[in-house]
């Protein structure tokens, strides 16, 4: 009876431990709404995020909700360029 209850012990210990190690990645994701000086969504908007020591660069365009996620980029600073026509370009980093 105490041999199982050990063994049971050690697999939920190994449990625990293996969840945060599993969730360890080299990636992070971006998520943000695009929205006008009047606080209106904007769909459709062109939304670019480069990564500032590779160069490396995403594109995504808002969705109908003025939504837009980057699910799978490298950790690091970003720089956001959001453009549509008929408004002006927007940059964040």
């Amino acid at each position: 009876m105490r041999q199982s209850l050990r063994v049971l012990g050690v697999c939920i210990l190994a449990v625990f431990l293996a969840v945060p190690a599993a969730a360890q990645t080299g990636t992070g994701r971006i998520v943000g709404v695009v929205k006008d000086a009047t606080g209106a969504i904007v769909p459709g908007a062109m939304v670019r995020a480069t990564h500032e020591s590779t160069g490396f660069l995403s594109e995504t365009l808002t969705n109908e909700t003025g939504g837009y996620v980057f699910p799978s980029l490298s950790v690091g600073p970003y720089t956001l360029v959001v453009e549509l026509q008929g408004f002006a370009t927007v940059t964040s980093t």
